[in-house]
């Protein structure tokens, strides 16, 4: 059996309550973006546009914390 995870922590210089309101904050607007996705209008402007912001909002996550992934971890089960 194996599996990876993603580790969070804090960007530096940022103590744990500022990353917790920060990402409550981001967690919000990533809401209203992705409903607002849901309900699109014809133009594909609009599509391009939200895409574009969507793709802006998730990278500015990276500013309050900081992601990693690791590798699979592996675990072996013996009778």
């Amino acid at each position: 059996m194996g599996d990876s995870t993603t580790i969070n922590s804090p960007a530096k210089g940022l103590s744990m309550g500022k990353v917790f309101l920060a990402e409550r904050e981001w967690e919000e607007k990533m809401l209203i973006m992705r409903t607002e996705m849901q309900n699109p209008s014809e133009d594909s402007k609009d599509q391009s546009k939200f895409r574009n912001e969507d793709n802006k909002l998730y990278r500015s996550r990276s500013e309050f914390l900081t992601s990693e992934r690791t590798d699979f971890v592996w675990l072996y089960l013996g009778k």
